[in-house]
C-alpha cells in the first residue's frame, strides 16, 4: 500500500518518466516541434505579399536556420554531399504535413556581403529555389506548401563582416499561421435555392380583398393619361439678305438674268460720247512727263514751252 501510494506520487510530481518519454528525441523531431511553435500574430492574418515584404511579420512566425547546406562559390547548385543534409528538413516537413495538409512553409534564401547587392539577390533566390526543388524532386514534397523568396544581403546573422559564411543560410518559416483560411476550411454554409417567382395570375384576384378591375374598366382617376408626342421642330425660314447672295452657295447669275434692284442702270449715250471725245480732244501736256522717271524727249517739230 506504501509502495503504490509513493508510485502515485512520482507520477503526480513528474519525478517518474515512461522509458518511451525519456528517450531523446531525433533531429527531424525537434526541427517539427520548432516549426510548429505558434506563431505570434494574436490571431491577425495577412496577405503573402505582406508576408514576403515585412520582416516584422516574419519575426512573429517559428523558424528554423540551415547553414550546414553549403553552395558552391557563387553558384546555387546542391551537391550530392550536401544534398543529404536535407533528410532531418525534409522529415521533419512530413510530420507537419501529415498533421495538417494545408501547412505552407517558405524557403528563405540569405548570403553574405560579398559581391554586389543585385547580384547577391538574385543569387540567394536562386539558392532559395533549388532547395525547394530538391525537397519536392528528391523527397516528394508538394511544391504547393513551399514558397521559395531570395533576400539577398539584406538580413545578415553577423554583423559588421563583409565574408561571413554563417550568413550564407536558407531559412525555413511555417506561416500558415498568418494567412487567411483557405475557402475549403471557411466554406459558408450553402444557401438554400432561391425560389422561382411566380407568375401574375389574375384568377387569383378573387382572393385578395379588393376585386379586380381590367384595364378597360377602370375609372378615369386610374387611368394613365397617354404621354403627348412632342411636335416637330420646325425650321426658321432666313430672311432674305440680297447682299449675300454672292457668298451663298447658289449658282451664279449672269447681269442679264439679275432681278432688277440688283441691275446697274444704264450709262445714257449722250454721256458716253462726251466722255469719249473728253479723252481724245485732251491736249498734250510735255510738262508733266517730268514727273516720270524716264526722260523727257519732245516729238518733231513741237517746240518746248
Amino acid at each position: 500500500m506504501k509502495i503504490t501510494g509513493m508510485l502515485a506520487l512520482g507520477l503526480a510530481l513528474g519525478l517518474i518518466v515512461s522509458p518511451a518519454a525519456a528517450g531523446p528525441a531525433s533531429p527531424a523531431q525537434k526541427l517539427a516541434r520548432a516549426l510548429s511553435r505558434p506563431a505570434r500574430v494574436q490571431g491577425r492574418t495577412f496577405s503573402l505579399e505582406e508576408i514576403l515584404g515585412d520582416a516584422r511579420i516574419r519575426r512573429r512566425l517559428p523558424a528554423i536556420d540551415v547553414d550546414t547546406i553549403h553552395f558552391p562559390s557563387a553558384s546555387a547548385r546542391i551537391t550530392p554531399a550536401e544534398g543529404r543534409k536535407l533528410d532531418d528538413i525534409a522529415a521533419a516537413l512530413r510530420m507537419l504535413l501529415k498533421r495538417n495538409p494545408r501547412e505552407i512553409f517558405l524557403i528563405e534564401g540569405h548570403t553574405d556581403k560579398a559581391g554586389r547587392a543585385s547580384y547577391n539577390l538574385r543569387l540567394s533566390q536562386a539558392r532559395a529555389q533549388a532547395v525547394r526543388e530538391a525537397l519536392v524532386k528528391k523527397y516528394g514534397i508538394p511544391a504547393r506548401n513551399l514558397i521559395a523568396k531570395g533576400y539577398g544581403e539584406a538580413f545578415p546573422r553577423i554583423l559588421r563582416r563583409t565574408v561571413e559564411p554563417r550568413n550564407r543560410r536558407v531559412t525555413f518559416r511555417r506561416i500558415t499561421d498568418a494567412l487567411p483560411a483557405s475557402p475549403a476550411q471557411t466554406a459558408a454554409p450553402a444557401k438554400p435555392p432561391a425560389q422561382a417567382r411566380p407568375t401574375f395570375r389574375p384568377t387569383l384576384m378573387r382572393r385578395t380583398a379588393l376585386p379586380f378591375t381590367p384595364p378597360a374598366a377602370r375609372p378615369p382617376f386610374l387611368a394613365k393619361p397617354p404621354a403627348p408626342r412632342p411636335a416637330p421642330a420646325k425650321a426658321a425660314k432666313p430672311a432674305f439678305r440680297p447682299w449675300l447672295m454672292r457668298r451663298a452657295a447658289l449658282p451664279f447669275t449672269p447681269p442679264a438674268a439679275r432681278p432688277p434692284f440688283l441691275a446697274k442702270p444704264p450709262v445714257p449715250r449722250a454721256a458716253a460720247v462726251k466722255i469719249a471725245a473728253r479723252i481724245t480732244t485732251r491736249p498734250f501736256r510735255p510738262w508733266l512727263a517730268v514727273r516720270t522717271s524716264l526722260p523727257f524727249t519732245p516729238p518733231r517739230g513741237c517746240p518746248l514751252p
